[in-house]
């Protein structure tokens, strides 16, 4: 049983991490507008992602 929970555990915090990469590396499809934390974050909830921020390069990072 400590096996499976552990194992269960494991892959959460897996999948967390993927999750939080994705998030932070990965430039917004479609905001073209100038750097904005909340116009970002707005954007990338509609992109399917978990929020964004503005990221000097990429414009909106979500």
């Amino acid at each position: 049983m400590k096996g499976k929970t552990a194992a269960t555990a494991m892959l959460l915090l897996l999948l967390t991490f993927g999750v939080e990469a994705d998030r932070c590396e990965t430039g917004s499809r479609s905001y073209k507008g100038a750097c904005n934390d909340h116009n970002c974050w707005a954007v990338c909830i509609t992109e399917g992602s978990t929020g964004g921020f503005c990221k000097v390069g990429l414009g909106c990072a979500n």
